[in-house]
């Protein structure tokens, strides 16, 4: 129960990689940009540099929130520089009270205003991506290694997708300084990948991938994370700190479009005053730093 629980908290509901032999890399590579350049829904990709639309404001959250007040209500991050989502611990937080962090773009109410009215069909991406060969994104989480009980304290960002077939996805890629990890760990911190295919009227706890990898790995004060999703086999992998973990995950078809969510949450005591809390997606391929198979772009479609 606890891995469903942590899971729907982070879906905000409670060599790497394979070549397709059958394309030589540079057939895939001509495919890939070209079906970039009439893709590019909130996606930015001037001069070649790409990023995300997080352009949702204060403002479109009061509105939805004032539209749908039984709902927790997530506050924005009080910093944004980019695609990069920050709080710091001040006496506020430090009250053992839940606290709830959205950095998103426009298209996340419509997603946000199904999920309310019970609409099956609500998930839905915004961000249209290539639809053949390697694509990639990272992501950036400042953790805390304060060993303090009975606390949750961590960031990350929510994915969804619909494929060509309008099939729904939806992954997580979090960090957590919780003891609700501790009995899959080996300590109360840990990343947590998550990744659940949605028939919509089939969805269980069998449909539900639930890594948790151990911040053994490393000990730098970031952790760093990074997405390859290969369309053409249809599989998801992961690289954490530099290390692959290969392909945890498969899809149904292509993915046809993308959402991002940067979410942070807070519930904490006076231990962590002036601590900051910090999320990055990276989306540019001048920016991804890991190693990824011949032929791979980013979401624009720009080889890296």
């Amino acid at each position: 129960m606890k891995k469903i629980f942590f899971l729907m908290m982070l879906l905000g509901l409670a060599g790497c990689g394979e070549n397709n032999d059958s394309m030589s890399p540079s057939t895939q590579n001509v495919s890939v940009q070209k079906t970039a350049l009439t893709r590019s829904a909130n996606l930015n990709n001037t001069n070649q540099v790409c990023s995300y639309n997080f352009d949702a404001t204060q403002e479109d959250f009061d509105q939805f929130y004032d539209k749908y007040p039984m709902l927790l209500k997530d506050r924005m991050f009080p910093t944004v520089n980019g695609q990069n989502f920050e709080f710091v611990i001040n006496q506020a937080l430090a009250n053992k009270e839940l606290s709830q962090y959205i950095g998103a773009s426009k298209g996340y109410f419509k997603m946000a205003q199904g999920m309310a009215d019970n609409n099956k069909d609500y998930i839905k991406g915004d961000a249209s991506v290539p639809l053949t060969g390697i694509i990639s994104f990272e992501a950036k989480v400042k953790v805390n290694l304060k060993k303090v009980s009975d606390i949750l304290l961590g960031a990350g960002f929510e994915i969804y997708g619909h494929t060509i077939k309008n099939e729904k996805l939806a992954m997580a890629i979090s960090y957590a300084n919780s003891q609700l990890l501790s009995e899959n760990i080996s300590g109360p911190r840990g990343i947590v990948f998550s990744y659940v295919y949605m028939e919509m009227d089939k969805t269980d706890e069998n449909n539900i991938i639930y890594d948790l990898l151990d911040l053994n790995d490393t000990s730098a004060e970031y952790q760093h994370v990074g997405f390859y999703i290969n369309q053409d086999s249809k599989k998801i992998g992961v690289i954490i700190n530099g290390r692959d973990k290969g392909y945890l995950a498969k899809i149904p078809s292509e993915i046809d479009k993308l959402l991002f969510i940067a979410k942070g949450f807070s519930q904490v005591t006076a231990d962590f005053l002036g601590d900051t809390q910090s999320v990055e997606l990276i989306t540019d391929r001048n920016a991804l730093e890991f190693k990824y198979p011949e032929g791979t772009t980013d979401i624009c479609g720009n080889l890296i």
